[in-house]
């Protein structure tokens, strides 16, 4: 549905009671036209401290009281509960509220409340992005996901010394992340679980390059490759 941003100011000076902002979204149109458009479907809110003249005014305090045991209707106590979560915006901030999950339905979470100021007077500039009520789609069924093919690589040592096995990062700095040491054979084995375009390096212990293997698309399920006295420098794609 068509939707549009609501704004409006509020002042708040030393000894004001604060305020609760209970975040409701209705999910009807009917109780949204009934409510006008601080109370219509928001999926976000904004709220933004502003300047007063050169001043720098004091942080206003808001704090989430669906987090912990505090009743939304005690600001007081709400306030003072050193256990719930809290945030206080400067100026330069901007607090970024959401009202509903991502299946469309009211995230009561998303209540907080406005603490009274200790000092001083704070004017904070809220932004709503107001869409008629509506009524959230239930998902009747699982969305497939793509499923993602997995391989196994299976390393042999028939030599007689240890090899040191890495797995590389596929892009950026491309680190080599060891995988631990296969020991000296005959007959040990190092088996993982792999996927598409995974790069695996095999060294000495004395940490010279001795084979790369890369994983592709068409490679077998079960890769297994023997190590045995192999050419330094050699690479080879699976």
């Amino acid at each position: 549905p068509t939707g549009f941003l609501a704004y409006r100011f509020r002042r708040q000076t030393k000894g004001e009671g604060g305020e609760p902002f209970q975040r409701l979204s209705p999910l009807t149109k009917a109780t949204a036209d009934a409510l006008g458009t601080w109370g219509a479907a928001r999926p976000a809110t904004i709220f933004l401290p502003l300047p007063i003249g050169a001043s720098t005014p004091p942080r206003p305090k808001f704090v989430f009281p669906r987090l912990g045991d505090c009743d939304p209707n005690d600001i007081q106590g709400c306030c003072s509960n050193p256990n719930l979560l809290a945030v206080e915006p400067s100026v330069d901030d901007a607090l970024l509220l959401y009202s509903h999950t991502s299946d469309g339905t009211h995230d009561d979470y998303a209540s907080i409340v406005r603490c009274p100021l200790s000092e001083g007077e704070s004017i904070i500039m809220e932004i709503a992005f107001v869409f008629p009520g509506f009524t959230p789609v239930k998902q009747t069924q699982a969305i497939p996901t793509p499923a993602i093919e997995s391989f196994t690589i299976e390393f042999e040592n028939f030599a007689t010394s240890p090899f040191q096995l890495y797995w590389k990062e596929p892009h950026g700095e491309k680190r080599e992340v060891s995988m631990g040491e296969l020991p000296a054979g005959p007959n040990t084995r190092s088996r993982f679980t792999t996927y598409n375009d995974h790069h695996w390096v095999v060294r000495t212990s004395s940490g010279k390059f001795v084979l790369e293997y890369t994983i592709e698309p068409d490679s077998p399920n079960h890769v297994s490759k023997a190590l045995h006295k192999v050419p330094v420098g050699k690479r080879e794609e699976l």
